[in-house]
């Protein structure tokens, strides 16, 4: 797992995990994550991953508020 606040308004994470044991299941699991602060408590976050919840490649785009 990886973090970093690139700019004020804009955020990077990444996370990976590799399977050593289980042959059925997917090998390698990735995602990475953006996310950009629109204005106060708003923002836009981009999702790209792989073998998660999908085989492949998969792409998620939201809105994401912060309520507390």
């Amino acid at each position: 797992f990886a973090n970093i606040d690139a700019t004020k308004n804009l955020h990077l994470e990444h996370w990976a995990d590799y399977n050593l044991w289980n042959s059925a299941a997917p090998r390698v699991i990735t995602e990475g994550t953006l996310v950009r602060k629109i204005k106060g408590n708003l923002s836009a976050v981009f999702r790209l991953s792989y073998n998660v919840n999908t085989s492949g490649v998969g792409f998620r785009a939201g809105l994401r508020y912060k309520a507390f």
